[in-house]
């Protein structure tokens, strides 16, 4: 689960937008996006604010915290390297995503592809990606 926090002037916290995943908070944050504070191990009934999928909570044997590892709509594939890279490619909603992390720190490159395009053309990047 990831929040964007907006604060006031002062520095007081007034709000809290909650997010699925990195991805969902970049592609509805753009410009005003200024990265996470770290995963959240919370059940919730919270919905993505931009995908509007359930935020179910922390996945452990991904180390991700992002709750598209479950759920009817969506369709994961993943793997850890054994030099810690993680590469996730998830579909939900008809958009495929492309999350790279290394140490696991989540994002530091992303891909996303729309409607129509297959899970293995999605992971044949992820994969050409992570041997790089």
């Amino acid at each position: 689960m990831h929040y964007h926090y907006i604060e006031d002037s002062n520095g007081d916290l007034v709000d809290l937008i909650p997010y699925c995943s990195d991805t969902c908070h970049r592609l509805d944050q753009g410009d005003s996006y200024q990265g996470w504070n770290g995963c959240h191990e919370s059940q919730s009934s919270e919905r993505c604010t931009y995908c509007d999928d359930p935020i179910r909570g922390i996945e452990d044997g991904l180390m991700m915290g992002d709750s598209r590892y479950e759920g009817d709509l969506n369709t994961i594939k993943a793997a850890i390297a054994d030099n810690g890279n993680v590469v996730v490619v998830s579909e939900s909603n008809g958009r495929w995503t492309v999350e790279i992390g290394y140490d696991d720190k989540r994002c530091h490159g992303i891909a996303e592809w729309g409607a129509g395009s297959s899970l293995d053309e999605a992971w044949r990047y992820a994969a050409g990606a992570w041997l790089q």
